[in-house]
Order: C-alpha cells, then structure tokens, then sequence
C-alpha cells in the first residue's frame, strides 16, 4: 500500500489590493477579509496616521488615496493636490488646518545634548512673553493717550478709563464697553 500524503488546505486570511508599499514600514492598501468588498483602507507610517504633522496634510494624503485606491483615479488625486496647494497659496485654508501641536515630556536640562523641539519651545516661550509685554506696554500707553483725550470730554468717561486696572474684564473689553 502507498503512502498517501494528506491534503494541505490553505485559509484565505487577509489581502491588500491595490497596495501600495511607499518604504519599509510605510504603506496603504484596500484590506481584505472577503472576496466580494474590501474591509477598509490600511495605512501605516504615512501622514494620514502620524501625529507629527498638521491636519492639512493628513487630509490631502486621505482624499488622495481614496482616489487612488478606492476610485482608481490618480489623475483626479492629482489635480485634488493642486487645487489644495492652490488654495494654501491663496490663503483660502482655514488656519486651524495648519496648527500642530505637541506635548514635551522632558525638560531640556534631562537630555545629553540640546535638543531641536526643545530650544524651540523654549524660544516660543520667549517669544510669548515679549508679545505679552509689549501688548502691555502698548495699552498702558493706550490709556494714557485715552485718559489725556477725555480730560477734554467729560470726567466720567475719566473715571471709567482710569477704572481698567481695578475691574475683572480685559483693558480691551472695558474699553470697548465704554466707547
């Protein structure tokens, strides 16, 4: 009697078409459990799932590759990318769009070496104060100029002006309420 080998049956477990593989660790795809539709659009390491860019950029990257993988249109992903730029360039691109933010974890004094997103957080720091002090500047120097032009109005409006100091609200808010 012969030796019968037994069958070998393979499971159809999961297929990217189309795929696109961009570098090591980088790539998108239609994944697929079933033959008939695909499960989902399968990206990993590419803009549209990394956190270290701006909104903008991971929704130009979506919609192009839904045009790619899904409506097998390149030409139209295409033309979507100059229509986005075009807008960016004419400023019709909500700024919201082009926020990023990030959380640092360490001070710069725990790392070896300066490190890049250190020395710029620390600088916008910088930054925030010398914009703080110089709007406080220039409304201190806005209520003296308010407080020498009502000298010639009225005494009320005076004392409402000298009053922004002592009230809750912002210089700008009450000055605003009093015009």
């Amino acid at each position: 009697m012969a030796n019968v080998v037994p069958c070998i049956v393979a499971c159809w477990y999961q297929v990217y078409f189309p795929y696109l593989l961009i570098n090591k660790k980088r790539y998108a795809g239609l994944y697929f459990t079933r033959p008939d539709v695909h499960d989902k659009m399968d990206c990993k390491g590419i803009e549209t799932v990394r956190r270290d860019n701006c909104p903008l950029v991971a929704n130009l990257i979506n919609s192009c590759l839904q045009k790619i993988l899904i409506d097998r249109d390149p030409n139209g992903a295409v033309d979507y990318a100059k229509q986005t730029i075009s807008d960016l360039l004419c400023n019709r691109i909500d700024i919201s769009q082009l926020v990023i933010t990030k959380e640092l974890t360490k001070t710069d004094s725990e790392y070896a070496g300066k490190q890049a997103h250190c020395e710029l957080a620390n600088r916008s720091v910088t930054l925030l104060h010398s914009l703080h002090s110089v709007f406080m500047c220039s409304m201190h120097t806005l209520l003296q100029l308010c407080n020498i032009l009502c000298l010639f109005e009225s005494n009320t409006w005076l004392i409402g002006l000298s009053s922004f100091a002592v009230s809750g609200t912002t210089p700008l808010q009450k000055f605003c309420s009093v015009l």
